[in-house]
């Protein structure tokens, strides 16, 4: 397969998500301030969860496919159960790394109340129930620098991944621009030429995936989701 592959579809999701999750940021929707408010005036809100978590394996599940995609294209040609056990391992690496990881801050909340609730003892108690009430104030903050982390990382792979496919495809300009501008970006600063050159390419593939995630969020509004519900309604009608 090689660098020659051609790219998986996995990348119009990844920028439209993202590129929806920026506008919301800059452009709060009334019902999402609603969801909000409401939350915080419940402090718990089981529907607005579920559908927080399920938005989250659906991404999660997508950046996984695509970090499995671009493994098998970047493996040099080999056999079969190489190339099977590479691909094994790669997923045992991201189930472990990624979901566990996602089970351990979902349970965050309740290991610190469960800690600043302790009846232990002085010295001892004091120091677990502090801890256990900085887990409970920290988590919101700790959530809010993993959204942005998520959202730059899924409209960076997202353009990543599209500007390989258009170079792949023969529209190389954005890759060579990137490319370009990354080696200019990397000889101002010798010692961290690599890193530069990395974070040069990182956020001109993320800018590529904001346009077009942008570009995705009226197409979507205007012409998919009505006609999704369109078709939706006449199969109800049907059934």
């Amino acid at each position: 397969m090689g660098d020659h592959a051609a790219p998986d579809a996995g990348w119009p999701y990844l920028c439209y998500e993202g590129a929806e999750k920026v506008y919301e940021a800059l452009f709060p929707h009334p019902s999402h301030a609603h969801e909000e408010q409401r939350q915080a005036g419940t402090g718990h809100d089981p529907a607005l969860e579920e559908r927080r978590v399920a938005g989250a394996i659906k991404t999660d599940f997508i950046l996984s496919a695509e970090i499995m995609a671009i493994t098998l294209a970047a493996l040099p040609e080999g056999s079969f159960w190489m190339r099977a056990a590479v691909l094994a391992i790669v997923g045992i690496g991201i189930t472990v790394a990624v979901y566990g990881v996602v089970a351990l801050i979902v349970k965050a909340d309740d290991a610190g109340l469960a800690l600043a609730r302790s009846n232990a003892g002085p010295p001892f108690g004091n120091v677990i129930r502090a801890v256990g009430r900085g887990v409970v104030k920290g988590m919101p903050v700790l959530l809010t620098i993993l959204a942005i982390v998520g959202t730059a990382a899924m409209i960076w792979v997202g353009g990543g991944i599209l500007m390989h496919g258009l170079e792949t495809y023969g529209l190389s300009a954005p890759a060579h621009a990137a490319h370009a501008a990354a080696v200019k970006a990397a000889a101002l600063l010798p010692p961290a030429g690599g890193l530069i050159e990395w974070l040069v390419t990182a956020v001109a593939s993320g800018l590529l995936g904001l346009l077009v995630g942008g570009l995705l969020i009226p197409l979507s509004n205007l012409v998919i989701a009505p006609a999704w519900q369109s078709l939706s309604r006449a199969r109800g009608r049907a059934a």
